[in-house]
């Protein structure tokens, strides 16, 4: 249950910053997209750092990898 609770957390965390990065005004809305690719950039970062310390601290709860 606790697996489901942080994965849902994530999803919502991750659906919120999607949304705000998405009303950052860019001057030409046909180009790249670039809010999507900043907010995929810090969302791989974050899903890295997160990653990283869970495996490197031991006393770190091992549900944590489900964020």
């Amino acid at each position: 249950m606790l697996n489901c609770l942080l994965v849902g957390l994530g999803g919502f965390i991750g659906a919120v910053l999607r949304y705000l990065i998405s009303l950052i005004p860019i001057k030409n809305p046909e180009s790249f997209p670039i809010n999507t690719f900043i907010i995929n950039i810090i969302g791989a970062f974050v899903i890295g750092c997160i990653a990283f310390a869970v495996s490197k601290n031991e006393n770190m709860i091992r549900n944590y990898y489900s964020f």
